[in-house]
């Protein structure tokens, strides 16, 4: 290593050095998709002249003796960078791991070991590749020596299967890669054993020289912070919780589900750091605020300070941990997480103003109840939005209104149908919202031909004869509709018409149109939600088609689903949990249940379960 003293220190210049983790360290738990997405940002990094770097995370370590060098923090990122190197066959530095007997024997070892399994790198990875990996790790073992089965083993050699297949995915490229990893990639470093203190890092930083994100560097200032400590133990210990903490924060805001409970951010930008909601919350950053990096000019301010004794009071790192463990017990409270979950999603308040909001009220259950007036007084206030009446809604007019109410529904769904669903907003966010499809409805310009026209007029004959069971309509009406479906029906039979024509197409355009306001097509009783690639797939087809089609991609597997429709998709479509119900029939009253037609009753239920659900979900009990 060229100079161990200096902070910014590249891969290639760990050259001959040791690095010891002690067994009070928590192994190595990396998963996959972190390791990729290291990769991924090693090979993506764009050289940009001589001093721009891909920087890492800090790395802090206590000096046993020349070279060697106990790791406390930047385990995971340097225990994966090991295993990348060994997989390049390049020997810059070596790691032991003590936290069990065997896992530094393992290590050291891992490239003269049999491990050959192709894994194709475009399946999931938590559904298809883990489970691939864990199959072949219990044959592994039973193959070579149970006594290596341990975790962090098994942790080691996941990582070192996936590294080996996605190099050979860009096996014209490796040198380049190798290349980016040894000089382009760099880490803070920071030694204990002397007085040398890290602000320079920042000086280059800001002089444009450091490509870090404000996470990054937050850490790094809590960790100088931290080292100021002058008792070695209780340093060592500090940094160690700090760490044990600062990761499981993450790995948790790794977790979709967690995620997009509090966010509606679904691009890439936070995902290695999503640490950062945290801190701009307590920094109350601004919503309107363009500044990336508006918290760490804040934690670097008052770091400042402190340093320069100008204030006593130090960075606050138990008040992070404060807030996310708050968020963390709403999450897991069902009722808050789809109050708070719907909030967020509809941004009628951000995770900042709620939890402003805690702190305003004496109880949880006050809270609880603030939270039900918000969604309340936004579907029902609002000079901006139209008032609130579910027989009043109209698709095409009013949709967004239509998929705020239908999304509520589901969300009320799940949450009343069984104490453990959840509804899963990571899904509707990452499927960018679902989309409104009609119940019973054909658009007849998309009809192919004279046997859809028949079977289109066939339906509309069933559904009449059944809205003519309600005393409430007006017969006239239902005549006049009557005879324009015998009109066409007449037309097709008695003139043996074989394709479609003009006169045809007149006479069925001006039955839609007479079916559309008769039947209220465009009511929220003939809505519901569906992702978009299911909507376009059966927009157009008869109801009880939809229902078997929609049916069978709810029950069926993600390879039946790519085979049926000769896609690729890495995850199935979802299919919302009230839309399930609206095609089972869940909301109709039994009395008048059948299967082949969306009928009157049907649509009185569904537009009465959805008013009666909002009502009670939305119901203020007053505390004793």
């Amino acid at each position: 290593m060229s100079n161990t003293k200096e902070n910014i220190i590249a891969i290639g210049d760990l050259q001959g050095v040791h690095f010891l983790v002690e067994k009070y360290q928590r192994g190595y738990k990396w998963g996959l998709q972190q390791v990729y997405e290291l990769l991924t940002d090693i090979y993506d990094f764009e050289r940009g002249g001589i001093e721009s770097f891909y920087c890492l995370q800090p790395v802090v370590v206590k000096t046993i003796s020349e070279n060697t060098f106990e790791l406390i923090d930047g385990q995971q990122r340097l225990t994966t960078i090991f295993l990348i190197l060994r997989c390049l066959n390049e020997d810059i530095y070596t790691l032991s791991y003590k936290t069990r007997d065997s896992s530094e024997v393992f290590l050291k070892d891992i490239t003269n070991l049999d491990l050959v399994i192709d894994l194709d790198l475009e399946e999931d990875i938590n559904k298809i590749i883990t489970p691939k990996l864990q199959n072949s790790w219990i044959s592994f073992t039973k193959k070579v020596s149970e006594e290596i089965d341990n975790v962090d083993n098994f942790h080691f050699y996941c990582a070192y299967q996936f590294i080996k297949n996605w190099l050979n995915t860009i096996v014209d490229k490796n040198q380049y890669f190798k290349k980016n990893l040894l000089e382009f990639t760099k880490v803070i470093w920071y030694e204990q054993t002397n007085n040398y203190t890290a602000e320079n890092v920042f000086i280059k930083f800001n002089q444009g020289k450091i490509e870090l994100a404000q996470a990054e560097l937050i850490k790094a200032l809590f960790v100088l912070q931290f080292n100021t400590e002058k008792n070695i133990e209780l340093r060592s210990f500090k940094l160690n919780q700090f760490a044990e903490e600062w990761n499981f924060i993450e790995n948790q805001l790794q977790d979709d589900s967690f995620w997009f409970f509090v966010s509606n951010d679904v691009s890439d930008d936070k995902k290695s750091n999503r640490i950062d909601l945290l801190f701009d919350l307590i920094t109350e950053k601004p919503i309107t605020s363009n500044d990336k990096l508006f918290s760490y000019h804040h934690y670097l301010k008052k770091y400042t300070e402190y340093k320069k004794n100008k204030i006593q009071k130090q960075l606050n790192w138990p008040k992070v941990n404060e807030l996310f463990n708050q968020i963390f017990e709403w999450y897991h409270d069902r009722q808050f997480y789809h109050l708070i979950g719907f909030i967020i999603y509809e941004e009628i308040k951000s995770i900042s103003e709620i939890h402003s909001l805690y702190h305003k009220v004496e109880s949880k259950h006050k809270f609880q109840e603030q939270l039900k007036i918000v969604i309340r007084d936004y579907l029902s206030a609002g000079k901006s939005r139209k008032k609130f009446d579910s027989d009043a809604l109209t698709y095409g007019e009013n949709n967004r209104e239509i998929e705020t109410i239908l999304v509520l529904h589901n969300v009320i769904n799940y949450h009343f149908t069984d104490h453990y669903y959840r509804f899963p907003f990571d899904r509707l966010k990452l499927e960018n919202g679902w989309s409104l499809e009609h119940i019973h409805a054909q658009n007849t310009d998309r009809f192919e031909g004279l046997e859809d026209i028949k079977k289109w007029i066939e339906d509309i004959e069933k559904l009449a004869e059944n809205f003519k069971e309600n005393d409430e309509i007006n017969l006239t009406s239902l005549n006049e509709l009557l005879e324009r479906i015998c009109a066409i029906r007449q037309k097709l039979e008695n003139e043996n018409v074989t394709k479609e024509n003009g006169e045809l197409k007149g006479l069925v355009k001006e039955l839609e149109e007479k079916v559309t306001s008769f039947f209220n097509k465009d009511s929220l009783s003939n809505l519901c939600l569906l992702d978009r690639k299911t909507n376009s797939s059966i927009g157009n087809k008869f109801f009880n088609e939809k229902r078997e089609e929609i049916l069978n991609i709810d029950k069926m597997s993600l390879e039946e689903y790519n085979n049926k429709y000769r896609k690729s998709e890495k995850i199935k479509p979802f299919i919302p949990i009230a839309t399930k119900h609206v095609f089972l029939k869940y909301f109709t009253d039994e009395g008048n249940v059948q299967m082949t037609f969306w009928g009157v009753h049907d649509r009185e239920d569904y537009q009465d379960h959805i008013k009666t659900g909002i009502q009670k979900f939305l119901k203020i009990e007053n505390s004793q």
